[in-house]
């Protein structure tokens, strides 16, 4: 965990106020990004239903729709979701991982680019995901994962939770009934 350790309620009242220009100024290098993680999935799963949890201004949405992916997206930040809606068309919920609930239906596709790093129940919220999911359904998770030395990558955010160890993570979601395929990783699933 990070220290010293905010709470969720810090956590998610810090993002609902974000605005994130820099996000918007690097988007060429996002949507390289996240094509090849869109590719990635397309080898195994074409289309159907996905969300994306964190989906900040849309990119990987917008990607995905074009693909042909029923999309949704949740999103902390007003100034995201807004920005969601005007670049690419996309109503999303302004919500944090425990607004899950607010979405009915099951889903072929969860995905979650950033974002664990940022929760502090982790077995509930990988449990809320499972519950979304269809049989066979796919989360992809990209996050900021400690080594087993307990080091993390050198970027640290105060709005950090935890950085869990990748094993730990693994273990973590076979034990809320996921079976670990592999890391995604560029070109490579």
């Amino acid at each position: 965990f990070s220290s010293p350790r905010p709470n969720s309620e810090n956590i998610e009242a810090g993002y609902a106020g974000v605005r994130d220009d820099v996000y918007k100024e690097e988007l060429r290098g996002r949507v390289l990004t996240f094509q090849r993680n869109l590719n990635n999935i397309s080898r195994y799963k074409k289309k159907g239903k996905l969300i994306d949890v964190g989906c900040s201004i849309g990119v990987f949405l917008s990607l995905a729709k074009k693909e042909g992916w029923n999309v949704s997206g949740i999103e902390p930040s007003e100034w995201c979701v807004k920005q969601c809606r005007d670049l690419y068309n996309i109503e999303t919920i302004r919500g944090t991982h425990s607004t899950l609930a607010a979405f009915s239906g099951e889903f072929d596709v969860v995905t979650m680019w950033d974002v664990l790093e940022h929760v502090f129940d982790l077995e509930g919220t990988i449990a809320k995901i499972g519950a979304l999911l269809r049989p066979g359904g796919w989360l992809l998770n990209k996050s900021t994962f400690a080594d087993a030395g307990g080091h993390h990558e050198h970027i640290h955010l105060a709005k950090h939770a935890c950085y869990q160890e990748i094993r730990a993570f693994n273990d973590l979601v076979v034990r809320q009934g996921f079976r670990y395929l592999g890391q995604l990783k560029p070109n490579r699933l």
